[in-house]
């Protein structure tokens, strides 16, 4: 009678719940090298650099995209509510070169001719596997910019601010104003930016 170990593999570990930059910059390399996947670069490039939702970033219309400025409006269905997110110069380069490709459609990654982002979740899915970093899904580069950005010296408000939380842990009692937030939100999302 023979007895088998059972190991577990990495292959079939949980969900990572996170991605390390050094994962996202390999998997950032697969997709500029195949034309085919330039809107899963453009989407890993977006939700890696300003953590947004995904369901924000399809719902996110031309108009609400501020080139001028460098932010957007994120009109969210979770929390019911709306905020600013300033962005850097790399994800503004983006949404500018997807807003020439793309000029006649309202939406940034217009749902209504394929499914933009069902398709580019299913290549995510693909090429995370093949650098091993597991079965993962967009989630986690919303998970790995919050942990970038919860740096030491981030006022929980602003943090708040960025990610879109209404409500702020009662770690510590912020006195910033708005207007102060905001500004400490464009600083930190400038120098937040990876990819």
């Amino acid at each position: 009678m023979t007895t088998q170990l059972h190991r577990t593999s990495p292959e079939i570990s949980e969900n990572p719940s996170h991605l390390s930059n050094e994962d996202i910059r390999r998997l950032l390399v697969i997709c500029d090298q195949d034309f085919n996947k330039q809107n899963l670069s453009d989407i890993v490039r977006i939700l890696a650099n300003t953590g947004l939702r995904v369901g924000e970033l399809r719902d996110l219309c031309w108009s609400n995209v501020n080139f001028t400025k460098s932010l957007i409006q994120v009109v969210s269905r979770k929390t019911m509510y709306k905020r600013n997110v300033p962005v850097g110069p790399k994800t503004i380069q983006v949404f500018k070169a997807r807003h020439i490709r793309e000029p006649k459609s309202d939406f940034a990654f217009d749902e209504g001719r394929g499914g933009i982002l069902s398709l580019a979740s299913r290549q995510f899915r693909i090429v995370a596997k093949q650098l091993g970093v597991g079965p993962v899904s967009f989630h986690a580069l919303r998970r790995s910019f919050a942990l970038r950005l919860a740096s030491p010296g981030v006022d929980p408000a602003v943090l708040s601010l960025i990610l879109g939380y209404k409500m702020i842990l009662p770690t510590r009692r912020s006195f910033l104003t708005l207007a102060q937030k905001y500004a400490c939100a464009v600083t930190v999302m400038a120098r937040l930016e990876e990819f």
